[in-house]
This record gives C-alpha cells, structure tokens and sequence, in this order.
C-alpha cells in the first residue's frame, strides 16, 4: 500500500510535471510564434526603412542635382552680370577717355586762341603807345589846328544835313498841301469832316454841308448843283485819310516852326 501511495505521488508528481512540461511547451510555442511574428514584422520595417531610405537618398540625390543646377545657372548668370558689368565699365572708361581727349583738343585749340589774342593785344597795345607817344611829341599848334578842322568839317556835315532836312520838311509840307486840295469840302473850302460821297456822280463832301437844314440832300457842288444828290455814303477811309492828313500836317508845321527857331 505504501508503495502504490508512493507510486500514486509519483505519478500525481509526474502528472503535474507533465502538465507544467505542456504548459511551458505551449508558452514556448507562444513565444516561438511571437518570436516569428516579431521577426517577420521587424523584416518588414526593416525593408521599408530600406526603401524609405533608397526614396529619400534618391529625393536627397535629385534635390542635389536640383540644387547644383541651379547654383550653376546662377554662377552663369552672376558672371554673365559681371561680365556685362565689365563691358559697360570698359565703355564708359573707353567713352571718358574720348570725352578727356576731346577736351585735352578743344583746350589746346583756346589756348591757342587765346595766345593769339593776346598776342593781337600786345601789338595793339604797342601801337596805341606809339600814337600816344607821337600825341605827346605832336605840339600845341597842330592839335589846335587839326581840332578847328575836325570841328570845321563836323560843321560842314552838319549844315549839309539841316538843309538836307529842311528841303526833305519842306517838301513833305508841299506834298501834304497838294494833297489838301483834294480832301478839302467845295460846300464849306475846309478839310473834310465825316466825308460822304455822293451817288452817282461820286464826288466827296462833308457830311454836314451836302444836307441842308431840313436834312434834305442838296446837288453837287463840283458838278454845279444842278445834278440831283439820289444817295449819299460814308466813306471811313476817307475820314481816316483826312484825319492822317491833319495829324501830319500839324506836326510837319510844329516842326518847320523849331527849324526856323533854330
């Protein structure tokens, strides 16, 4: 008896090795499959990483290129820039050289004329120093003398244009009297005042002398009065004609009055 208790704790001992030996094979298997399922997973973050790592080297390797390129344009247009930079600084150094020449030239050419200008001015200003040096040696009598005749002559001159003047105002002063004849009125003998001319015969009068009191119009005085006067109009060119008259006849008059003053 003793012994199949010691072989039923045995085998109850056994049976709980057994179920702990199962146990632990069923964790193990857990394990295992976790071990596998970890595995797999860290495979596939591991060949995403891979690839996420080949895109990003290969966007870093574009955007390189990218950049380079770039770079490289601007460098092109930088020297492109200082290039045209250095064109233009050349022209206008080449420009300012001509513009110094140019002025170097016109500068020569001023004092060139301005040596001759001077030049022109010592000479002159010796020769003014030899008139004055033969003035001075010159005596008191001949200045005199060429003084009375220098006067004299200016005299003469003058003379022969106050008569000259005279004989031109006296001949204005005819003409304008010839000329008063015919802008005289025949109905009054005086200088036409607001003239008209007569229809049809078209002879000329003041307008107050071809009326009479009644303001009827009366003959023609230079065809004897016996012609009929139908119409009479004014004539403003005659006015301003008369008026003209008057005005030069009065100062030619003026005029002749100082000459005979003087």
């Amino acid at each position: 008896m003793k012994k199949l208790k010691d072989v039923d704790g045995q085998l109850s001992s056994m049976r709980s090795a057994h179920a702990k030996l199962v146990k632990a094979c069923g964790e193990a298997e857990k394990r295992e499959e976790a071990t596998k399922s970890f595995a797999s997973q860290l495979t596939d973050a591991h060949r995403s990483l891979f690839f996420n790592f080949q895109a990003a080297l290969s966007q870093l390797t574009q955007s390189l290129a990218e950049r380079e390129t770039q770079m490289t344009s601007q460098m092109m247009d930088q020297r492109q820039l200082e290039e045209k930079k250095l064109q233009e600084e050349t022209k206008m150094r080449r420009d300012l050289q001509e513009e110094a020449a140019k002025l170097r030239e016109e500068a020569q050419r001023l004092q060139a004329q301005l040596d001759v200008t001077s030049e022109e001015l010592r000479r002159k200003e010796v020769q003014q120093k030899i008139e004055i040096d033969k003035l001075k040696i010159m005596s008191e009598h001949e200045l005199t003398k060429k003084l009375e005749l220098a006067i004299s002559k200016r005299q003469a001159d003058f003379d022969t244009k106050e008569r000259n003047f005279r004989s031109t105002v006296n001949k204005l002063l005819s003409g304008e009297e010839a000329l008063e004849s015919s802008l005289t009125c025949m109905g009054c003998l005086r200088l036409m005042q607001a003239p008209v001319t007569c229809i049809p015969c078209g002879h000329s009068f003041c307008s107050t002398c071809i009326q009479g009191e009644d303001g009827a119009l009366l003959g023609c005085f230079e065809c004897g009065g016996d012609d009929p006067v139908r119409q009479v109009v004014r004539s403003d060119a005659l006015d301003a004609l008369c008026a003209k008259h008057a005005h030069r006849m009065h100062e030619l008059v003026e005029l002749q009055a100082a000459l005979r003053r003087t």
